[in-house]
């Protein structure tokens, strides 16, 4: 796993790693016109897109990752199982 920032991004990293994880708050239901800062040039069929937000269900960043080919996954799949699993918690 490594941490690096949007401006590191480039086409050898592209090359070489294939997810990618949104865990800002960039794109949220509030400022959703806003775009993850990314080389989507550079995205194929190979990469995988996940964005940690769930309202909207699909931002700008899946957006733009599908339009280049990517395979994207909302946040709101990862809200449902958190809620559910609170609830297991509290309702014991």
């Amino acid at each position: 796993m490594a941490h690096i920032g949007y401006n590191w991004i480039n086409k050898e990293v592209c090359d070489n790693f294939n997810l990618i994880v949104n865990c800002t708050p960039v794109g949220m239901s509030t400022n959703d016109d806003e775009l993850v800062d990314l080389p989507y040039h550079l995205l194929n069929e190979k990469h995988i897109c996940y964005d940690c937000i769930y309202n909207p269900e699909e931002t700008m960043f899946l957006k733009h990752a599908k339009e280049h080919g990517a395979q994207v996954i909302g946040g709101l799949p990862m809200f449902n199982l958190q809620a559910e699993h609170s609830w297991k918690i509290w309702m014991r």
